[in-house]
């Protein structure tokens, strides 16, 4: 058997694919939780102090008793699932007028001839 016959490698040295290591995230981590505790601990620290009205920059107490009161007894009248709907309903609608006029749109414009020379960007 010649011994010109050479075993190809799955990847060569430069494409080796990276292998993640839960080490490399940590830092990330705690850089992201280092950054959300700072920025709590400075509205905590304007609002407490007073630098700003109360009615401006409410404390973070202030914000988390609201919240609790909507989850437990709504906003004006409505539940919060009521209003989250609400949101999805007009969500969906959009999402529907939009792809109702766009993707004809998009279909006609990639289709004409005129229609693309007239839409394309144009030289400077």
């Amino acid at each position: 058997m010649p011994d010109a016959i050479a075993v190809a490698e799955p990847f060569p040295d430069a494409a080796r694919p990276r292998v993640w290591r839960r080490r490399a995230s940590r830092p990330r981590f705690w850089l992201g939780a280092a950054s959300a505790s700072a920025m709590l601990l400075a509205w905590w620290a304007v609002s407490g102090g007073r630098v700003v009205s109360a009615d401006l920059l409410p404390s973070p107490g202030d914000v988390a008793a609201a919240a609790a009161g909507i989850l437990r007894d709504g906003y004006r009248g409505t539940t919060l699932w009521g209003n989250a709907l609400s949101t999805l309903g007009r969500l969906a609608g959009g999402f529907g007028l939009a792809a109702l006029f766009g993707i004809p749109l998009g279909l006609w414009m990639g289709g004409s001839r005129a229609t693309r020379a007239w839409s394309r960007p144009r030289p400077c």
